[in-house]
């Protein structure tokens, strides 16, 4: 039978430390926790590029205007066919660099320059995604367009929609994906690099805009991050 000495000391003796055992099951949680985001994050990018091969461009449809997104080749041509197929009544070209004129796009796209004056507005302003979908947002509201035709790249596209449903909900958009040469991204460093760039912000987008709906974000549409 131990002494009263001996109980003492056991008495002074820390118990089992419960403490250690609950910060290795929350550090056990949160490991678990990491591995399954991670995994999701992986299959989630998995989807998006597949889901680039899907996206069709609805051709046949038209809209009271056409956005172009500048960025990629191939997006100005693009709306600028659909303007002369009678797609939308006008078209504006988001993100045209300050220092670029009407006559160097008319020259650069082989256009005529009565088709610029008569139907083409430039906008200067925006620096970024968010940037483009206020600028177009405003564009619209001024001349009163309740539908839009999108033209920008595939891989783009659905960031796209997500900013301008955003800034400019209870308009009809419509997207005309301008796709990339059909290739494996995973064979090319560069394409899978850009398509991961263009996921993640993707995911801010979606979480940003599902947080903060309807906001008009000045303070990101001009710092050219996204």
């Amino acid at each position: 039978m131990p002494s009263w000495r001996n109980l003492i000391d056991m008495a002074e003796i820390p118990p089992e430390p419960a403490r250690e055992r609950r910060t290795s099951k929350l550090a056990g949680l949160i490991v678990l926790a990491g591995m399954l985001v991670s995994i999701a994050l992986i299959v989630g990018f998995f989807r998006f590029t597949s889901a680039l091969e899907q996206q069709v461009q609805l051709s046949d449809k038209k809209a009271d205007a056409i956005v172009v997104l500048t960025g990629a080749t191939g997006r100005i041509r693009t709306g600028l066919e659909l303007l002369r197929s009678k797609k939308g009544k006008r078209l504006l070209i988001s993100g045209v660099h300050p220092a670029t004129t009407s006559k160097q796009l008319v020259e650069a796209t082989k256009t005529s320059k009565e088709v610029f004056s008569c139907c083409v507005d430039l906008g200067r302003v925006a620096k970024n995604t968010i940037g483009n979908a206020l600028e177009a947002a405003d564009w619209a509201n001024k001349n009163n367009y309740k539908s839009l035709i999108l033209v920008t790249s595939a891989f783009h596209m659905p960031r796209t929609l997500i900013e301008f449903g955003n800034a400019m909900p209870g308009l009809r958009l419509i997207p005309h994906p301008v796709k990339m040469p059909s290739q494996k991204w995973w064979t090319n460093a560069r394409t899978a690099a850009r398509f991961a760039r263009e996921y993640s912000k993707l995911i801010l987008s979606w979480v940003r805009t599902g947080l903060f709906p309807g906001t008009r974000t000045s303070q990101l549409a001009n710092s050219g991050a996204l």
